[in-house]
C-alpha cells in the first residue's frame, strides 16, 4: 500500500553484514562489455560514469548509505519488477545473490519484467532506501531474469541490508497474522517468525493466521522503518493451503449457454442456517460465504456438512439453485448453466466508482476486486481510487477475463484542504498522478481533472448524505426546491452526479428529486449510480450499476463509452432493465412532438426470473404523469412493454423509473430493492428546435389530497414535493419561538408547516400564505418540513370547524388533524396552568372523557383563569404518536389566552390591568419599531426586547403619562446594530402579551 514515506534518525545501512562472495560468470562479463561498447558506439561517454555499474556497485556498503550518493552513474541489469501504478521499478543482477537489486524511480512506462536495461541516473538516499533517479533508460530487449535468492527469515531478521532491491525466496512459509487495513501480515518460516509482507504488487491472496505456502518469491523493499517482501504477482505464491483445515471441498463448473466458462459467484447456505466463514473479508476465492470463480471453475474448502449452493453472475442471468452434502474428507460437485435471461445487446454495464487496496481505506485486492466484477457482470470497470491512479489492464490480461470485462484509468479525488466532496476523474493516463487538488476552488479543481490527456468525465460523488461529512450538495447548501446553491464557491463544471451510491437507496430518491430541479432548470447534468464499494460481502461491486447505450453495430470503445455518459444515453440500475425511446429518439436525445402535439413513449422493462418489481413510474418535468402496474406474479423472467401518449402543453422531459419493495435475495443480499431511473429523453414540443427548461414549480395540492395514510398510518405521499395555500392559523414560532412554524388551513385540512433550518418568514394569525415543502409525517402528524413560505397578507381569522367532545379526540383521526376545533363545558381536571410565558400542560374534561390541553411557550394564561369551571375555548388539534399506526393520542393546542371564555362568553384576562402595549408596528421593520403603550401612569419604567434565547437586548424606558409611543432603533444596549432575526417585547411586570416582531436588513 502506497503511505507517505516519515525520516529517519540515520540511513538504513545500520548493519553492514557480513562479506559475501559474488560470483559473475565469463558469460554474463562479455554481455556487459558488448553492452558497454554499445552504449559507448550510440551515445558516448556520458557525464557522471566512466564505466558500466551493476545493483552491487551501487548497493553494496560498510556504513550507513550507499558510497555513490549523489553520483550520476550507467547501471546495467535486468528488470525484476514493475509497479503496478508505473511510479518505479527494480534491477536486478543475473547472478543474483546479496546486494544484487536496486529500484529505480522514473521511465517506468516501457519497462516489462525480463527486460535487460542500461539506467543512467543519479544514486540517492529516500529515508534509509536506496535508490536510482533515473534519467534515461536504454533498453536491451529481452533478457534472462535472475533466479531469486533463497533466504531465511531468521536473515531478513538479523541481517536484511544486503537483500534491499533484490529478488528473494522464502521456503516453507506459515503466516503469522491477517492482512491488516493496509494489506499488510507477518509471516515465519522453520528458522524465525515476524518477517513481513506487504502488498505494493498486485496479488490477489489475502492473509489470516495459519496460512501455509510451500514458498514466497518477490522484490524484499524498504519503507516506513522496516523491510517487508512485495510478491509481484500470484505466481510468487507457490503451493497455497488454508489454515483452516476445514475437512470437505466443493468442486465448482459454471457455463453459459454456449458452454463457455463463465465468471461467476457462488454463495454458501448452511442447511438449518448458521454462520458460515469460509474465509476472511476481501479473499475472493473463499471470502465469508462466498466464492467467485474468474473463469468458471475452482474447488472451495468448506466443513463437511450440508448447503444451499447458489450460483449467479449478477443481474442479467438467472441462478442455479442445488442442495449438495459434503462428506467429511470428500468433494461435492457443482455443474451449473446460467442462462441470460435479459436481452442487453444495445447496452454495455458499468460501475464508475469502484476502491480496491491502493485506497488506503481497503485492503480489497485488485486481482480480487477485478474478478468480483466479472462474476458479477459488470461489462466496464472504472478504477477510482482515492487520491491515486490505478489501472485494471494488466490485471484483466494476467487473469484472461479479457473477453468479460474491460477497464478505464481513473481516480477518486479525495478533498482536504479545502474539504468540499469527493469527485471523480476518468479516463486518466495510467502512470500518471492524481490531478492537482490541494487549496483548489471546486472550479480549479474540476478544471484540474479535466487533464486535456482525453474527454474526462467528471463526476460529482455521493453529493448529499446526511451521516457522512464532506459531501458537495450538503456544504453548499443545495436548495432542494429551486436546485441551486445558497452558500460558497459552488461550480457547475462537472458532467454527472451519482445519484444512487451503494446502499444508500433511500437518500438517492432524495437526490433524484433535486437532479429533476436541475433538469427544470435547463441543467442537464448526467445522474449515474454506483456501487462505491470497498469490500467483498454485503458491499458487492455493481449494486447499481450503469447501463450506457452501444454504437450502432459495433463494440464500444472508451471514447463511445465516455460521449454516452456524458450525453446520458445511460440508466442507472439495482436490477430491472429498461429501454425507453419516444420517436426513435432514446435516452440523452432531443426529439420532437408530432405534428398534432402529441407524444408516444415506449418502454420495455425487464428482469430476471429471480427478481420481482412491482410498479413503472414516468415523470414529465419533474412530476408523476403516470404509473402502471408490473406482472410481479408472473413465473419466469420479466419482459413487458407498454406505450403511453401524452399531450404536453410545452417542452417536457420524459424519465422512465422502476420500483418493487422485494428483495434482490440472493444475489444481492443486505437490503436492496429492484429499482431503475433513465436519464432524460427532452421532446420539442413548441417546434422551435430547442429545450425550453419549464423552470421548476411545485404541484399545488390540497391538504387533504396528501392527508391519505396507509393501512399502517403512514402518510402515501410522504417525501413528495408540493405547494399548499391556505390561512395561517397560528403565528410563526407557535410551538418554537426561534423557527419558522406554524398551522396552516386551506378549508381542506390542516397541516403543520416548519419552514427550511434558519428560516424565519413573518406570519401571523390570519394572513393568507403559500408554502412549498415536503410532505412528511414526524409522530403521526402531518407535516411540511424544509418549507418555503410567502404571505400575501392579513385575510382574517379561521372559523373553528366544530365542536368536539374531550372523550372523542382519539376517534377523530385525519380530517380534524392540523385544525381548529371548538370544546364547551369543560373544567381542568388535573395540572395546573403555567405561571408567565412558560408552557405547560392541563388535562381537560367536558363529561365525556379526558383531554390534554397543551399550553406553547409564549402564550400567558391571565390570574383569572386558575378557578375556571365550565367554559369553553377553541385550540388546534395536533397529534403526538409514537408507535404505527398512529391514529390515536391526540391533543389540544392553545393558540391564545384570549380563545379561553369564561362564564358568560368573558374573554379572559382583558381588563386585569389597564397598563397595555398596543400591536408594534410596522413589523417586520428595518430601520424603527414603534409601540403604542396606553394606561401605564406611574407603573414600570422599563420594557424590554429580548432575543429568541431570552438573552436581553434592549431596555426602552417609558416616560410617566398616560399613553405614548416607545421606539426602538434596532440597536442594543451598547449602541451596535442587533443582528437581523427575531425578538420579544415585554413588559417587566409581564401584564401584557409579549410580542414577536421581526428585524430586517
Amino acid at each position: 500500500t502506497l503511505m507517505m514515506e516519515t525520516p529517519r534518525s540515520s540511513g538504513h545501512h545500520s548493519n553492514p553484514g557480513r562479506a559475501v562472495s559474488r560470483y559473475r560468470s565469463a558469460n554474463s562479463i562479455l554481455v556487459g562489455a558488448f553492452a558497454l561498447a554499445a552504449l559507448v558506439a550510440v551515445l558516448g561517454a556520458r557525464p557522471g560514469s566512466e564505466r558500466l555499474l551493476v545493483p552491487r556497485d551501487v548497493q553494496e556498503t560498510a556504513g550507513d548509505a550507499s558510497p555513490r550518493v549523489g553520483e550520476t552513474v550507467h547501471v546495467e541489469g535486468v528488470v525484476t519488477a514493475v509497479s503496478p501504478h508505473l511510479a518505479f521499478f527494480y534491477v536486478g543482477d543475473v547472478a543474483s545473490g546479496p546486494w544484487s537489486g536496486v529500484k529505480v524511480e522514473g521511465q517506468v512506462a516501457e519497462r516489462f519484467r525480463g527486460e535487460s536495461v542500461v539506467v543512467f541516473g543519479e544514486v540517492q538516499e529516500y529515508f534509509g532506501e536506496t535508490r536510482l533517479l533515473a534519467h534515461h533508460v536504454e533498453s536491451h530487449g529481452a533478457g534472462s531474469l535472475p533466479p531469486p535468492a533463497d533466504v531465511t527469515v531468521a536473515d531478513l531478521l538479523s541481517n536484511a541490508e544486503p537483500w534491499e532491491g533484490v529478488l528473494i525466496r522464502i521456503l516453507d512459509v506459515t503466516t503469522e497474522s491477517a492482512s491488516s487495513s493496509f494489506g499488510e501480515f507477518l509471516i515465519g518460516d522453520a528458522t524465525a517468525s515476524g518477517a513481513e509482507v506487504d502488498d505494493e504488487f498486485f496479488t490477489s491472496y489475502v492473509a489470516e493466521a495459519g496460512d501455509h505456502f510451500d514458498s514466497m518469491t518477490g522484490v524484499l523493499a524498504y519503507g516506513f522503518g522496516d523491510f517487508h517482501l512485495e510478491p509481484r504477482d500470484d505466481a510468487d505464491l507457490v503451493g497455497w493451503s488454508s489454515g483452516r483445515n476445514f475437512d470437505g471441498r466443493v468442486r465448482v463448473t459454471v457455463v453459459d449457454e454456449v458452454q463457455r466458462p463463465l465468471p461467476s459467484k457462488i454463495t454458501f447456505f448452511r442447511v438449518g442456517g448458521g454462520p458460515l466463514s469460509l474465509g476472511p473479508e476481501h479473499r475472493a476465492n473463499a471470502s465469508e460465504d462466498v466464492a467467485y470463480l474468474a473463469l468458471g471453475q475452482g474447488e472451495v474448502a468448506v466443513p463437511s456438512g450440508s448447503y444451499d449452493v447458489v450460483v449467479s453472475r449478477g443481474i442479467e442471468y438467472g441462478l442455479h439453485r442445488e442442495r449438495i452434502t459434503v462428506a467429511s474428507g470428500g468433494t461435492a460437485q457443482v455443474s451449473a448453466t446460467l442462462a441470460r435471461e435479459v436481452d442487453t445487446s444495445q447496452w454495455i454495464s458499468g460501475d464508475f466508482h469502484l476502491h480496491a487496496a491502493p485506497s488506503s481505506d481497503t485492503a480489497m485486492p485488485v486481482p480480487g476486486r477485478v474478478i468480483s466484477l466479472a462474476a458479477e457482470g459488470v461489462d466496464w470497470a472504472v478504477a477510482t481510487d482515492h487520491n491515486m491512479v490505478t489501472d485494471y489492464g494488466p490485471v484483466i490480461g494476467s487473469l484472461g477475463l479479457q473477453d468479460w470485462i474491460r477497464s478505464s484509468v481513473g481516480a477518486e479525488i479525495t478533498t482536504r484542504s479545502p474539504s468540499f466532496g469527493h469527485f471523480n476523474a476518468w479516463p486518466l493516463v495510467a502512470g500518471t498522478t492524481t490531478p492537482p487538488y490541494e487549496g483548489l476552488s471546486p472550479a480549479g479543481l474540476f478544471a484540474s481533472a479535466r487533464t486535456g490527456a482525453k474527454d474526462e468525465v467528471v463526476q460529482v460523488n455521493h453529493p448529499s448524505i446526511p451521516e457522512w461529512a464532506n459531501q458537495y450538495f450538503d456544504i453548499h447548501a443545495m436548495n432542494p426546491y429551486t436546485g441551486e446553491p445558497e452558500q460558497g464557491d459552488f461550480s457547475w463544471d462537472f458532467d454527472a452526479v451519482e445519484v444512487f451510491n451503494g446502499r444508500h437507496l433511500d437518500q438517492g430518491r432524495t437526490t433524484l428529486a433535486v437532479w429533476m430541479r436541475f433538469l427544470n432548470n435547463g441543467r442537464f447534468i448526467t445522474a449515474t449510480g454506483n456501487s462505491d464499494s470497498h469490500h467483498l460481502v454485503y458491499a458487492e461491486p455493481g449494486y447499481p450499476r450503469n447501463f450506457v447505450r452501444l454504437p450502432e453495430g459495433g463494440e464500444a470503445s472508451e471514447s463511445d463509452l465516455v460521449e454516452a455518459v456524458r450525453r446520458g444515453a445511460s440508466f442507472v440500475s439495482y436490477g430491472p432493465i429498461l429501454d425507453f425511446t419516444i420517436h426513435g429518439g432514446g435516452l440523452g436525445d432531443l426529439v420532437a412532438a408530432n405534428a398534432d402535439g402529441s407524444v408516444e413513449l415506449n418502454l420495455r422493462v425487464q428482469c430476471p426470473s429471480w427478481m420481482k418489481p412491482e410498479e413503472g413510474l414516468i415523470w414529465a418535468n419533474g412530476k408523476e404523469l403516470r404509473s402502471f402496474p408490473l406482472a410481479v406474479d408472473a413465473a419466469g423472467e420479466l419482459d413487458i412493454q407498454r406505450v403511453f401518449v401524452d399531450r404536453p402543453k410545452q417542452d417536457t422531459w420524459y424519465v422512465l423509473q422502476v420500483d418493487g419493495r422485494g428483495s434482490l435475495d440472493p444475489v444481492r443480499r443486505g437490503g436492496f430493492h429492484p429499482f431503475a431511473v433513465t436519464n432524460p429523453i427532452r421532446v420539442d414540443v413548441d417546434g422551435d428546435g430547442k429545450f425550453t427548461p419549464p423552470g421548476n414549480v411545485a404541484d399545488q395540492v390540497l391538504v387533504q389530497e396528501i392527508d391519505e395514510v396507509d393501512e399502517s398510518g403512514v402518510i402515501r405521499h410522504a417525501e413528495r414535493w408540493v405547494s399548499v395555500e391556505g390561512r395561517a392559523l397560528t403565528d410563526t414560532g407557535f410551538l418554537d419561538p426561534s423557527s419558522g412554524n406554524f398551522y396552516l388551513d386551506d378549508a381542506t385540512g390542516g397541516v403543520q408547516v416548519l419552514e427550511k433550518p434558519g428560516t424565519v418568514t413573518p406570519v401571523s394569525r390570519g394572513d393568507r400564505v403559500w408554502v412549498g415543502g415536503f410532505v412528511s409525517q414526524i409522530l403521526g402528524e402531518l407535516r411540511l418540513v424544509d418549507a418555503y413560505v410567502e404571505n400575501r397578507g392579513p385575510e382574517g381569522d379561521v372559523a373553528a370547524i366544530g365542536t368536539v367532545a374531550t372523550g372523542s379526540l382519539d376517534f377523530l383521526r385525519e380530517p380534524w388533524e392540523g385544525r381548529v376545533v371548538r370544546v364547551a363545558g369543560a373544567n381542568v381536571v388535573s395540572g395546573s396552568w403555567p405561571i408567565g410565558s412558560a408552557g405547560g400542560q392541563v388535562v381537560v374534561d367536558d363529561g365525556t372523557g379526558a383531554a390534554p390541553l397543551v399550553i406553547p411557550a409564549g402564550v400567558v394564561i391571565p390570574e383569572d383563569a386558575a378557578d375556571l369551571m365550565d367554559f369553553e375555548f377553541t385550540a388546534v388539534l395536533s397529534q403526538r404518536d409514537f408507535s404505527s399506526p398512529y391514529l390515536d393520542r391526540y391533543r389540544l393546542l392553545l393558540r391564545r389566552a384570549s380563545d379561553l371564555v369564561g362564564p358568560g362568553g368573558r374573554a379572559l384576562g382583558v381588563s386585569l390591568d389597564p397598563r397595555t402595549l398596543g400591536a408594534a408596528f410596522p413589523n417586520p421593520f428595518r430601520q424603527e419599531l414603534r409601540i403604542p403603550y396606553q394606561g401605564w401612569g406611574a407603573g414600570p419604567s422599563r420594557v424590554e426586547v429580548i432575543d429568541v434565547t431570552g438573552r436581553l437586548v434592549r431596555e426602552l424606558s417609558v416616560p410617566e403619562g398616560a399613553a405614548g409611543v416607545l421606539v426602538w432603533n434596532g440597536r442594543d444596549q451598547s449602541g451596535k446594530q442587533a443582528a437581523n432575526g427575531v425578538y420579544w417585547v415585554r413588559d417587566l411586570a409581564g401584564r401584557s402579551q409579549p410580542q414577536r416582531v421581526v428585524k430586517l436588513r
